[in-house]
């Protein structure tokens, strides 16, 4: 028997083995009741794989919002996941970021209550824990808008009519009228009513809340007594 013959019965037998083991595998398959019912019964099956169809369905409807917490925080130092947890949407956390970016800070609660689309129910919430820092405080803390603007409103009515102008004569026609909110800096600091601290004031007030509506306004800003905004009321406009 040479080499060839050699070689032709060794790939006789390879070929019995592997029909051999593709004829066992078959058998095996189409006997076994657990193969027979693979593909009937898995969808019916109260396990990982039969759950999976409604799961997947009640999560297409999943509308619920994330667990809002409560725990004491200050505007000035929480962090935006703390800020979240707290219930408030990324818009006013980015909003909340961007104001201390540009150096500003939360000194009172009336402060954090001018972040953008903030909720009558999202304040409740949050009210009862807001804590701000002594070092965030004013040295001399301000009056309420509403308190300033109810004795301002007072103060113009009682001195409208003893307003003092000089060289005894009207000067409406000497001095100026400014807008307080479309004039530029430089034209408001030459008004002889106000001086470059007051305004200097007014647009850093401008930048952080919008145009002022009224001369009440003002007396939120330190640099503003109740006889400036007297005196300057009947030479500006808004």
């Amino acid at each position: 028997m040479n080499f060839k013959h050699i070689f032709i019965c060794v790939l006789w037998l390879l070929s019995l083995v592997l029909v051999g083991r593709l004829t066992w595998e078959y058998t095996s398959s189409q006997s076994s009741p657990e193969k027979q019912g693979e593909y009937v019964t898995r969808p019916f099956l109260t396990g990982r794989a039969g759950d999976a169809a409604p799961r997947r369905k009640a999560s297409s409807y999943d509308v619920s919002r994330p667990r809002v917490e409560s725990f004491v925080f200050d505007p000035n130092e929480a962090d935006t996941s703390q800020l979240l947890r707290l219930g408030l949407t990324p818009a006013q956390v980015r909003s909340i970021c961007r104001h201390r970016a540009r150096g500003y800070v939360y000194s009172s609660k009336e402060d954090f209550s001018r972040v953008p689309f903030l909720t009558k129910g999202q304040w409740a919430h949050l009210a009862p824990l807001i804590r701000i820092g002594e070092q965030y405080q004013l040295l001399q803390p301000r009056e309420s808008r509403a308190e300033a603007a109810v004795y301002s409103d007072t103060l113009l009515r009682t001195q409208s009519v003893k307003e003092e102008r000089p060289s005894g004569r009207d000067t409406s026609s000497v001095i100026p009228r400014v807008n307080l909110n479309r004039d530029s800096f430089k034209r408001l600091v030459g008004h002889p009513f106000l001086s470059f601290v007051q305004v200097k004031a007014l647009k850093a007030f401008q930048r952080r809340y919008g145009a002022v509506h009224n001369m009440s306004e003002l007396l939120a800003l330190s640099e503003f007594s109740a006889a400036d905004t007297a005196r300057l009321s009947p030479y500006v406009d808004f």
